[in-house]
């Protein structure tokens, strides 16, 4: 459909052409909503972030890499400790936020710069390292 934004696993480009008939279900955005039909208040810009691949790649992490006890329970993060290192970043930054939303006690991140590390605090982790700077 002209005007229409398409979600595919594919590069961000202003252009794309493909017949209506050869995407999945649900994949076309009409341009008037800038967001799917089941959503109307989510952002267009949502789809490339938190409900994109960065925000997926954070939930599989955090649900089935990160179940610290193993068992699947989904209680598997209450009270723990976290980790999350490159934690400035799209994935790391949501992992951080997720782990705190599943109840998490304690989140630390990792980030590069001063700026980065302070971002990291106002966002809600506890607590945040520089993995460039030598401390003592």
């Amino acid at each position: 459909i002209v005007g229409s934004f398409v979600h595919c696993r594919g590069p961000w480009q202003q252009e794309y052409v493909q017949t209506a008939s050869a995407l999945p279900e649900g994949y076309l955005v009409p341009r008037t909503d800038a967001a799917p039909k089941t959503s109307p208040t989510v952002p267009i810009s949502a789809y490339i972030g938190v409900l994109g691949m960065p925000g997926k790649t954070a939930f599989g992490g955090v649900l089935r890499i990160g179940d610290l006890r193993g068992d699947g329970s989904s209680g598997a993060l209450r009270g723990a400790t976290v980790l999350v290192s490159g934690a400035a970043g799209m994935v790391g930054s949501a992992v951080g936020q997720m782990a705190r939303a599943l109840g998490a006690g304690f989140v630390i991140g990792t980030a590069g710069s001063q700026a980065k590390i302070q971002h990291l605090l106002d966002m809600g982790f506890d607590a945040a390292i520089s993995y460039k700077e030598k401390t003592t």
